[in-house]
C-alpha cells in the first residue's frame, strides 16, 4: 500500500494514482487527551 502522508488538509491527485484505492485518515493530537483517529471508506481513484 502506498502512502502519500501530508500535515494539510489537501492532497494532489496524480495520475499514478488512477485505478488504485484511496482512504483518508484522520489523526488528531492534543496535550492531556486521547489521540483519536477516523479513517474514510475506501474509494478507486479514476484515471
Amino acid at each position: 500500500m502506498a502512502r502519500f502522508p501530508t500535515t494539510t488538509s489537501k492532497l494532489k491527485v496524480t495520475s499514478s494514482m488512477a485505478g488504485k484505492e484511496l482512504t483518508v485518515t484522520v489523526v488528531a493530537v492534543e496535550a492531556g487527551r486521547a489521540d483519536g483517529t477516523a479513517e474514510s471508506k475506501a474509494v478507486t481513484m479514476r484515471g
